[in-house]
């Protein structure tokens, strides 16, 4: 009989998948089957659980909403703010001077210019004394109108200085973003200076949840927990036990079967992770600020996070398991490594990750990736970071603190490139390393 004439379950191929499969298997099996394992992936539910009660506490919350421009006060306790008695032109200041109108509740003076967190809009120059600077201008900011209101005494305090384009840029009653010399934002006089303080402080803590959980609780604590864990004794515990005999007894090579050792181990963290990831994007995406009834935009977000987790999962699990192979210290060794790994990912949040060490890190990398994409789904963070700075608005300094801009690569697309490749590249030199070392080892 000819070989075109095998039974595909007779070929080389077959016989491969099933050795792989076989080891793979039994690999997630063993995992089922130890009370480690169930208890670690316990320990990450609990872990999400309890940070999810605190966001929906943050998100259900309400803060007092600050005043910024003053208009809505009383001084003169006539009855009428400062805001309706500028408008018909009477003496704030003067109780026997007020509008002849009805007084109008002080709350409708608070929050009143709503935040305009786009910076989309047109190209455009800011020219003052002589000095040009490029920018973007946004146009149609002035949610209240008290700008653009024609015949209103407020406009008098514009006389003299610009009139109602008091910032330059040669549009009336907008902002003026330049990126120059950093993020530098002018708007024009009465121009969002009464944000909507609430607004802005659901959506910034929604946004540092996602970052900060996504590089701490997942891409760093989940990312190294778990190969702590699972992956350090993948070959180790079978030499200790002596059981690695029976195993690779079978006509089956050492590289292979290494190979499909930590197969069973990336299936089963990667299935994890991706379960966790579903259910607190689900949650964040119903509960968190949105136009509509569920974030969309969030979930690119939360799809980068799990990608760099599994890739960074993937290079711890096969650096630990290769300590694991070189040493019956491997855990303590792995521990080490993690400390590293702990001080990089300090450094990196800090801002530092332009400093050439944290390059020497696996978290830096995954980092990265986070940030490239979260730098091009939210666009506008380093303005809402800038403008809330600007005004004290509660939620700034946490948004602030967890947002990174790609420090690799001149675009985000161009740094997820490189922090993917590199990723992956050590994990194949590691790998490399670690099934040379195995095809070596005396076996007792």
């Amino acid at each position: 009989m000819s070989d075109s004439s095998r039974p595909l379950s007779k070929s080389v191929w077959s016989k491969i998948d099933v050795k792989s499969w076989a080891i793979t298997e039994f690999t997630l099996r063993q995992y089922q089957t130890r009370k480690s394992t169930w208890a670690i992936g316990m320990i990450g539910i609990l872990l999400v659980t309890l940070v999810l009660l605190f966001y929906v506490k943050g998100q259900t919350s309400e803060i007092d909403s600050i005043d910024q421009d003053g208009d809505s006060y009383d001084w003169d306790g006539d009855g009428y703010s400062i805001a309706q008695e500028l408008q018909y032109g009477t003496n704030p200041d003067d109780p026997t001077d007020f509008p002849n109108v009805t007084a109008l509740p002080l709350s409708n003076w608070i929050d009143e210019d709503d935040f305009s967190y786009s910076m989309n809009g047109e190209k455009c120059q800011r020219n003052v004394y002589g000095i040009v600077s490029e920018g973007v201008c946004q146009i149609n900011v002035d949610d209240d109108g008290d700008c653009e209101r024609l015949g209103w005494v407020l406009q008098n305090q514009l006389i003299g200085q610009g009139g109602k384009d008091s910032n330059y840029d040669n549009i009336d009653c907008s902002v003026f973003i330049s990126t120059a010399n950093g993020l530098n934002v002018i708007p024009d006089k009465f121009v969002d200076e009464d944000p909507d303080d609430n607004l802005y402080f659901h959506e910034t803590v929604h946004r540092a949840f996602v970052l900060g959980f996504g590089k701490i609780g997942f891409a760093f604590l989940m990312g190294i927990f778990l190969p702590l864990f699972l992956a350090t004794g993948l070959i180790r515990d079978e030499m200790e036990s002596e059981t690695l005999h029976y195993l690779i007894g079978k006509p089956i090579a050492r590289g292979e079967f290494y190979a499909y050792r930590l197969g069973g181990y990336f299936v089963m963290t990667w299935f994890y992770l991706a379960t966790l990831v579903f259910i607190i994007n689900l949650i964040t995406g119903f509960i968190g600020p949105s136009d509509s009834f569920f974030r969309f935009g969030d979930i690119q977000i939360w799809a980068s996070i799990l990608f760099a987790t599994c890739l960074m999962v993937m290079a711890y699990g096969t650096i630990f398991s290769t300590f694991g192979i070189f040493t019956k210290y491997g855990m303590l060794a792995s521990i080490f490594f993690g400390v590293w790994e702990f001080m990089m990912a300090m450094l990196t949040l800090i801002g530092t990750g332009s400093f050439f060490i944290t390059r020497m890190s696996i978290v830096f990398w995954g980092m990265q990736i986070i940030d490239s994409v979260s730098t091009y789904t939210w666009s506008d963070s380093a303005y809402l970071i800038q403008k809330g700075n600007y005004y004290d608005l509660e939620g700034s300094e946490a948004y602030e603190a967890f947002y990174g801009v790609p420090s690799i690569g001149s675009t985000p697309l161009t740094t997820l490139f490189i922090s993917t490749v590199i990723l992956i590249g050590i994990t194949a030199v590691v790998f490399f390393i670690g099934q040379s070392a195995f095809k070596r080892k005396e076996l007792r």
